[in-house]
């Protein structure tokens, strides 16, 4: 399996490092996010052994640059880790940088996993590939099971848990998700569809290299996880509500087309429904 590859256009390896070289160097986080790859590859700086560069004379748009390629987690690289313009990979525009795969070998799931995931649960998509939600709230944890830091006093005291800055936006926009999938008549919030995707790739941002243009390149090989059963789905396992089981009984029966104070979810057939065997206890 080959996860993506990102091309830089018109940048060498010495633009986006911050020291080193290709051999090996750290790449440099601010010249990353002129590609908009800051956040997708904040966990993979160190190269080689993260992420791959290498240099292109010609890269998909005929100029040369800088070719990415993020080591997954089980360490393994494609066979040809650069720019071929012989077919055998697809491109696709991403602004200042192009997105592009191995077109014989996809990207899974795993191939996208970031080095450290955070889940309670995972979730089956449409196409049969399992997803990790990482869940934001729960009686148990303040923080939920979301990356955070524990820090104590000098007398050993005091303790304090500070949640990592890439996980603060989507938890505060959690408690949002958990009131509007609550069955309290006197909560009025309200959510709609565009709302709970953006929701719902903000959580995969926690455990994926992902953003719009990598949900993009998915969507065009016939493999984006975001249809209307999975973001709603995805959406409940993050406040760990126990809704979910019984929200998940009445799709399997028909009892009910719609989440709890949610927007219909389509067309509500069978094959478009998550089940209970489809979620699994992390």
């Amino acid at each position: 399996m080959a996860g993506l590859l990102y091309f830089l256009s018109q940048a060498g390896a010495a633009d986006v490092l911050a020291s080193g070289d290709s051999a090996g160097g750290v790449l440099d986080r601010d010249r990353l996010a002129d590609y908009g790859l800051a956040e997708t590859l904040e966990d993979c700086l160190e190269v080689p052994a993260q992420c791959v560069l290498s240099h292109c004379e010609r890269g998909p748009n005929g100029k040369t640059g800088t070719v990415l390629y993020p080591v997954p987690p089980d360490g393994e690289l494609p066979q040809i880790p650069w720019y071929r313009d012989d077919g055998s990979q697809t491109w696709w525009n991403a602004g200042r940088r192009w997105n592009g795969i191995i077109t014989a070998d996809p990207p899974e799931p795993e191939d996208l996993e970031r080095r450290m995931t955070y889940n309670r649960r995972v979730l089956r998509d449409t196409y049969g590939r399992w997803w990790k939600i990482p869940l934001a709230r729960t009686a148990m944890s303040k923080y939920g099971a979301l990356p955070c830091r524990f820090h104590w006093g000098p007398k050993g005291d005091q303790r304090q848990i500070t949640l990592d800055a890439r996980a603060e936006e989507f938890w505060e926009l959690s408690e949002a998700v958990e009131r509007f999938f609550s069955r309290d008549p006197l909560d009025h919030t309200t959510l709609d569809d565009d709302d709970l995707i953006d929701y719902v790739l903000m959580a995969l941002k926690i455990n994926y290299r992902v953003d719009s243009s990598v949900v993009y390149v998915l969507d065009q090989i016939g493999r984006n996880p975001l249809e209307t059963m999975f973001v709603q789905t995805a959406a409940l396992l993050t406040v760990d509500r126990t809704s979910v089981q019984e929200y998940i009984e009445k799709k399997e029966t028909g009892a009910d087309q719609t989440a709890p104070n949610g927007p219909n979810s389509g067309t509500g057939e069978p094959a478009d429904c998550p089940t209970t065997a489809q979620l699994v206890d992390n």
